[in-house]
Order: structure tokens, then sequence, then C-alpha cells
């Protein structure tokens, strides 16, 4: 098991690893990285519950990521 579990991207395919890997309980925590543009995806993709958290810096979402 994965302690934290960074996707790039959390669309149609990021998304649907995030969902398939949480369904399988393959990690702690799961994030989502993504550009400014993407916020409403981010945004909705965490209210869903697909990820955990997200951020806009590629350094911050992937720290301490496995």
């Amino acid at each position: 098991m994965f302690n934290r579990l960074c996707f790039i991207g959390v669309g149609l395919i990021g998304g649907s690893m995030a969902r398939t890997a949480r369904l399988y309980g393959l990690a702690n925590e799961y994030v989502g990285f993504g550009r400014p543009a993407d916020q409403g995806n981010l945004d909705q993709a965490k209210h869903l519950g697909v990820i955990d958290e997200y951020y806009l810096s590629i350094e911050q979402a992937g720290q301490g990521a496995d």
C-alpha cells in the first residue's frame, strides 16, 4: 500500500485511475495536480471524493508522494 498517490491531471484518465486506486484501497491519501485553468475539474474531483486534496504547484502535489 502507498501512503500518498499523486495524479497529474484528474480528467477522464487521471480521475478514473484515482477512483480505481481508491476502490482498491491502494493508498492512504489521493492528491491531484492541475493547471489554474483546470481548477473547476479539480474542485469537482475533490467534491466527488475522487481526490482528497489538489494543488496547482507540481512541487507541492508531489511532495511526499509514493
